[in-house]
């Protein structure tokens, strides 16, 4: 990842993380599409038996935390300086 993919990841990307039993098994980063409220990828997990997703968000975008809380993710940790000095994020979970 380069300065000209970091910079839009970090003011309109989502990243996915894959845990199972405490360990990282898989990351998938979003970029925000405008094309509608539903996570594409949840259906995927869910076909494939996948039993928890989780995200981050910046604690200023209002607008994707309350989407996000009605489809059912909840605010599981604030991550201090997650981009760097100065970055936090919101880490969001969800059971599926």
């Amino acid at each position: 990842m380069n300065e000209w993919i970091l910079k839009p990841m970090i003011r309109y990307g989502k990243v996915f993380v894959l845990v199972i039993e405490d360990e990282v098994i898989g990351i998938a980063e979003y970029m925000r599409n405008f094309d509608g409220n539903e996570i594409f990828s949840i259906k995927i997990f869910r076909k494939n038996k996948i039993k928890k997703i989780g995200l981050t968000v910046s604690l200023e975008n209002k607008k994707a935390i309350k989407l996000y809380k009605k489809m059912g993710f909840k605010m599981e940790e604030m991550l201090k300086d997650e981009y760097g000095k100065g970055i936090d994020r919101l880490y969001l979970g969800k059971e599926i």
